[in-house]
């Protein structure tokens, strides 16, 4: 989530999500076999609070927007960026990265796995004491085997390649879901139940949801207005609670809302509703179990969470966003009015789409990257005067 979209890809498939702040399930650049990338074409984006990373076909990693805590890890005097900035160390192997509320994380493809910024509650996972990062750290036990990273508002969670899941940083919710006595962590925590079969996830604000292989859907952390979508009381829960229904797919964890796809193209989402960022077409009623977005769809394929708004691509490249509109974020050019149901972000050839704070960007299929919504803190990446855009601006 948070805010962003968290992604997890690489430049001709992709594993992993979306994001509300990270991303876990992303998708594929979907580019035609045999055709040259320039070097200014992207791979993948992931959008933060207020600030945005990319990777480009050239596997170098960039980010843009706030850099207060030094969550663009360009190693610098923590100067806000309206361009993008390339990552410390100009490596050229990075595969996927997600960008979290002040923080970021990314994988190299040697399966390594590295954060930087705001390390307050040891969301870095480097197992130092608390120490904000302006470049790349590696996160503690130096493993080579990291497959997918998702980072949250305070917190991160991972996937090693034999199925198991771990998270670190804040944990007073039950975010980082090792059934503890909710404990900050500063290195990596399995999670709670032992089990071997974790796939698609993602960290929002302070939740974090996530799908086993057998397609059961699994929630944690904090459930004050349903995020968790496990319609009990609306308890915190520190170990994973199953969200009712079968064949989930692809799922996004927002600010305080979370989506998921499941394996029959439908679209569904719960929690919190203030500004009709479940997309259900109803009276902006929040919501403890899973509804469905409007439309009755079956063709939905990725779906990203923000803040108070939510973007899903859907077949043919098609891409439709709902919720808040207060900085354009929804990129259907109205009078900034939010929607409680999805409408259409102009342009096709949508393919990877990462929704955060107020701001969203997507990749074409052509790997063209575009980004709309809130520019205060120059996280649209076109350079130019921190305005917001209502409609999609391209990033060179």
């Amino acid at each position: 989530m948070v805010r962003g979209g968290r992604i997890v890809i690489a430049v001709v498939a992709v594993l992993g999500a979306v994001a509300g702040f990270g991303g876990a399930d992303g998708v594929g650049a979907e580019e035609a076999p045999g055709v040259e990338a320039a070097a200014d074409e992207w791979t993948t984006v992931s959008v933060g609070a207020a600030h945005t990373c990319g990777i480009r076909v050239t596997g170098r990693l960039f980010c843009w927007g706030r850099d207060t805590e030094g969550q663009l890890g360009d190693g610098g005097a923590n100067a806000d960026q309206d361009h993008p900035v390339e990552v410390a160390g100009a490596a050229t192997d990075w595969v996927a990265v997600s960008a979290g509320g002040v923080h970021t994380c990314a994988r190299k493809a040697d399966g390594t796995l590295w954060c930087w910024g705001l390390d307050t509650n040891g969301r870095l996972g480097d197992g130092l004491p608390n120490a904000n990062q302006g470049a790349p750290v590696q996160v503690a036990g130096a493993a080579t085997d990291w497959v997918a990273v998702s980072a949250g508002g305070t917190h991160t969670c991972a996937r090693k390649a034999d199925g198991t899941l771990w998270c670190w940083g804040a944990d007073g919710s039950g975010q980082l879901g090792d059934g503890g006595t909710n404990s900050d962590q500063a290195t990596p925590a399995l999670i709670a139940g032992g089990v071997t079969d974790w796939r698609a996830f993602d960290a929002g604000e302070s939740h974090t949801c996530a799908r086993r292989a057998t397609r059961q859907l699994r929630c944690w952390g904090r459930d004050n207005v349903g995020q968790l979508g496990d319609g009990g009381t609306n308890a915190d829960q520190g170990s994973p609670v199953v969200v009712p229904g079968g064949r989930w797919a692809p799922v996004a964890g927002g600010q305080l809302h979370s989506c998921a796809r499941k394996t029959n193209g439908r679209l569904f989402c719960w929690g919190r509703d203030f500004n009709g960022q479940l997309g259900d077409g109803g009276a902006n009623t929040d919501q403890t179990t899973p509804v469905q977005v409007d439309g009755a769809a079956t063709d939905w394929r990725r779906v990203a969470t923000g803040d108070n708004h939510t973007c899903a691509r859907r077949t043919a490249g098609r891409l439709f966003c709902w919720g808040s509109d207060a900085d354009g974020q929804l990129g259907d050019d109205p009078a900034n009015a939010s929607q409680t149901t999805p409408v259409r972000v102009p342009g096709t050839r949508w393919a990877v789409v990462s929704a955060g704070g107020n701001t969203t960007c997507a990749t074409k299929t052509n790997r063209t990257l575009f980004c709309w919504g809130s520019d205060q803190f120059g996280q649209l990446g076109d350079g130019g005067a921190n305005a917001a855009s209502a409609t999609p601006v391209r990033i060179l």
